[in-house]
């Protein structure tokens, strides 16, 4: 009989696989031809062992090349089970090189390669032999010829399958590419037990585990004393005492493995052992018992007796029997024997305390030291009672301890108070207590209660320590500390002096204070000082002198900055000078009283008094020198209120005073200066019944544009008369339009919202256009107030000012430099005999004065005239000096 075999291949290339499915073929044709005539011829009778199942030739090895080849499957069966009697082919090698074997058709369902066989002295079989099925061997062997070598396989097509006597050929399977493995998680192993410890002989129940890996797994256990397990759970007793270490072993299906272990400690059985004396008497017969064990975890033990008459007999535990005071220990009574009916204990705990109860537990607290000894006494029912051994129970002093508990508070502000408290635990009573304050200061002992007072003065961060002692033979000490911090207070300006120095600075300023303490940094504005360190009195009081740095004209804030903070910006103010400077220029003569007024582009001096006589002449200043106007006009007074309409761009001049004979009059007459053609024009006549269309007539009132309404508004002024004068607080205001007054606030003298009624006060219009009036005088009260209008309504200022006058000289300033330098510069007047000549300035809504009289400025004076001049400046002539009349220019710039 035959056998067919089908073998699946992979092909590494198409243009490989064709190539070697052709050599493929071929040599398996000529080996399947070699193999028959062999069979048939090769050894006689006994060449047909193979066909009826005896060993098969031994096979030649092959060298040459082939294709890679997969394991083949027999159609009969697996070759190990040799089922159907087959015999068991031989998986060939992996061929290196082509066959060199003549290619011929192969006789099986699907062209393979086989392996060529081993020769053996034989004949030679025939060079193509042609394939036959096989049935019953040959009687008589044929001559065999050797194949001829081949260096090239020929292609060969392969033949039609010819069916055998055998089972249908299985098919070869299509080619499945092997797809990359995964890899697959290393084995992890776990092994655990019931118990780890225990006294011989310890029987333990193991459990192991295993993740990872490919299941399923095979366990493998080796118990540290020669013993091993392959079960899963296994069970195993150690017999002898000693410390052991169990492995476990996880292999998967794959041959991974995975370790785990678990110690297990064994300990020497217990060995209980028992004396009595005596051990014979007559009866009743009194022994003494004693009792010892070893093993185990060593002790302590319990121990119980069974005297084995049935006699009562009681052991006592306790749990602890040691520790500090306050000590709760627990008791426990064992009792045996007797009737086995146990009705009460009595407890002794032995500080003087019992107790009884009718379960074997007690509970006590110890709250002082020493060593106690504990019974117990049990009843039964017969009643039989019977006493333990005393049971020393050992109470210990705890150690002493501290603590800054209570301290309050624990940060603030410097001078900072704090209280400090404690408390202490353990020892000894009574304690002895101190502190250390951490400041350098001396610490404060022999105290009998934590609680004490402390202040820090200076800022910063202290460590405070309590220290406590106690009253034993040999004195114990614990210590506790709480942290303080002092923080530094925010520094306050008081005081600056001198409040005003020269834009060059270099003014040794005074500045007072409080907390300046570890000062920083001293500004003028945004501008950085120089500074000594600050003087303090220890209270907080503290001085420091700054030296201004150079700075535009105009008031700044001083600020001082400390470890608390920075002063308040808004309050302490330092002014750069506003340099006067003396003009030697010609121009108008000595006079008080002028109306003067810029124009919008020159300032325009108008009249005033030269003592004898009021004049009429105008004189123009164009910055640096007078010059006098042709143009005729106004009536010669003084008094007259002027101001300038930047609408209209006119000058609006009203009244005034003039003289007639030995009386002074008064006018209300209206004049209109043009600066463009520079020439007066009369817009209302003086008049002794306006009508309601302009003010009475008068002198010493004051005006000023109003850029809000965009007309001049007039306040107040006086009117002589025979039998006294009157004064008036009426406000008016002047519509350019239609050449008339209209009033807006009728005269009150007694209102408490509007200005007092007055003459000759001090009004103008500073840079942000809010209108101050300040000073002037009735009949019997000179003014020092400061008030703003704003359309209708007027709002006292309640700041500092300067002392009270009339006549002052009152003009706006701005300084090119921009910043807080713009604001109104005030000059001289009069209070009463009183000529002044001191310099103030308004800005920020504060006055600050920059001048006294004296050197640098000008003579004291009142009633002189004032304007801004074009440069920015405030521009002063003339004025009364109080012993005559002045002629002079000034310029503060």
């Amino acid at each position: 009989m035959s056998s067919t075999y089908s073998t699946a291949y992979t092909l590494r290339t198409d243009a490989e696989r064709s190539n070697k499915r052709k050599v493929a073929s071929a040599f398996l044709a000529l080996l399947f031809a070699f193999a028959l005539l062999f069979f048939v011829f090769g050894r006689g009778p006994g060449s047909l062992t193979w066909l009826s199942g005896g060993r098969p030739p031994a096979w030649l090895p092959f060298a040459g090349s082939a294709p890679e080849w997969l394991p083949f499957v027999s159609a009969h069966g697996d070759s190990g089970n040799n089922p159907g009697g087959a015999a068991p082919t031989p998986v060939p090698a992996k061929p290196s090189a082509s066959p060199s074997a003549t290619p011929e058709p192969s006789p099986s369902a699907t062209p393979e390669p086989t392996p060529t066989p081993t020769p053996t002295a034989e004949p030679t079989p025939a060079p193509t032999p042609t394939p036959q099925p096989v049935s019953t061997p040959s009687p008589s062997p044929l001559p065999v010829v050797a194949p001829t070598p081949t260096p090239t396989p020929t292609p060969v097509p392969s033949p039609t399958p010819t069916p055998a006597p055998t089972p249908t050929p299985t098919p070869t399977p299509t080619p499945t590419p092997t797809p990359s493995p995964t890899p697959t998680p290393a084995v992890t192993a776990s092994a655990t037990s019931n118990v780890t410890s225990g006294t011989a002989a310890l029987t333990v129940n193991f459990t192991g585990s295993a993740t990872g890996g490919t299941t399923p797994y095979t366990y493998s256990w080796a118990f540290g004393d020669g013993g091993t397990s392959t079960a899963r759970r296994p069970s195993y007793t150690y017999n002898t005492p000693g410390t052991y270490v169990a492995q476990l072993i996880v292999t998967d299906a794959r041959g991974n493995q995975g370790l785990a272990s678990v110690t297990i400690v064994v300990r020497p059985a217990i060995v209980v052992s028992a004396g009595a004396s005596p051990t014979t008497g007559a009866a009743p017969l009194p022994v003494s018992f004693t009792g010892s064990a070893t093993g185990g975890d060593g002790g302590p033990y319990t121990y119980s007796w069974d005297f084995g008459d049935g006699a009562l007999g009681i052991d006592l535990s306790a749990n602890p029997t040691s520790g500090n005071f306050p000590l709760t220990v627990n008791f426990t009574a064992t009792p045996a024997g007797g009737s086995g009916t146990y009705t009460s204990y009595a407890w002794t705990f032995g500080d003087g305390v019992t107790a009884t109860s009718t379960t074997p537990t007690a509970s006590h607290i110890y709250t002082a030291a020493g060593s106690y000894n504990a019974t117990v006494q049990v009843t039964d029912s017969t009643p039989s009672n019977v006493t333990s051994a005393p049971l020393t129970i050992t109470v210990n002093t705890p150690p002493l301890t501290a603590s800054a508990t209570g301290t309050t508070p624990t940060s603030g502000l410097a001078a900072l108070t704090v209280n400090f408290n404690g408390a202490a635990g353990g020892g000894t009573p009574p304690y002895t207590y101190g502190w250390d304050f951490g400041d350098g200061s001396a610490p404060v002992t022999g105290l009998t209660s934590p609680a004490t007072s402390y202040t820090y003065n200076v800022p910063g961060s202290f460590t405070a320590t309590l220290t406590i002692t106690d009253s034993t033979a040999t004195p114990k000490t614990a210590t506790a500390t709480v942290g303080i911090t002092a923080q530094a207070p925010v520094p306050g300006i008081g005081s600056v002096s001198p409040p005003f120095g020269p834009e060059t600075g270099g003014t040794a300023v005074t500045i007072s204070g409080t907390y300046f303490e570890n000062a920083s940094a001293v500004k003028f504005g945004s501008k950085s000082a120089t500074f000594a360190a600050p003087t303090c009195d220890g209270l907080g009081n503290c001085t420091i002198v700054a030296t201004s740095p150079a700075a535009a004209a105009g008031t700044v804030n001083i600020t001082v900055t400390t470890p608390g903070g920075t002063t308040p910006a808004t309050n302490d103010q330092f002014t750069y000078d506003l340099a006067w400077n003396s003009l030697t220029a010609t121009g108008p003569s000595g006079r008080e009283g002028a109306a003067m007024v810029n124009d919008g582009a020159k300032v325009v001096l108008f009249g005033g008094s030269n003592g004898l006589t009021d004049v009429s002449d105008t004189w123009t200043w164009n910055g640096t020198a007078w010059a006098s106007s042709t143009a005729t006009g106004p009536s010669g007074r003084q008094g007259a209120a002027i101001a300038y309409d930047s609408t209209h761009s006119r000058a609006i001049m009203f009244g005034g005073d003039c003289t007639l004979l030995v009386l002074n009059c008064s006018l209300n007459d209206t004049w209109v200066w043009n600066p463009g053609t520079n020439t007066w024009t009369q817009a209302q006549a003086n008049t002794a019944s306006p009508g309601g269309n302009q003010p009475s007539q008068r002198s010493g009132a004051v005006m000023v544009f109003d850029a809000n309404r965009g007309q001049v508004v007039l306040f107040g002024g006086y009117t002589p008369g025979l039998l006294g004068s009157t004064y008036y607080n009426d406000l008016w205001v002047y519509s350019f339009n239609a050449s008339k007054w209209t009033q807006v606030l009728a005269s009150n003298c007694a209102s408490t919202t509007q200005p007092a009624c007055r003459a000759y006060g001090s009004m103008a219009r500073d840079a942000s256009g809010q209108i101050v009036l300040f000073g002037g005088a009735d009949a019997g009260t000179v003014y020092g107030d400061t008030w703003t209008l704003s359309g209708s309504t007027w709002t006292l200022y309640t700041l500092n000012s300067p002392g009270a006058r009339q006549k002052a000289a009152l003009a706006s300033y701005y300084h090119p430099g921009g910043g807080n330098a713009s604001g109104l510069v005030l000059f001289g007047g009069q209070n009463g005999s009183t000529v002044l000549g001191d310099t103030w300035t308004f800005s920020g809504g504060r006055w600050q004065q920059i001048y006294s009289a004296g050197a640098g400025s000008p003579t004291a004076r009142y009633d002189a005239s004032a304007a801004q001049d074009t440069s920015g400046g405030m521009l002063l002539f003339g004025g009364n000096s109080g012993s005559g009349l002045d002629s002079d220019t000034w310029l503060i710039k």
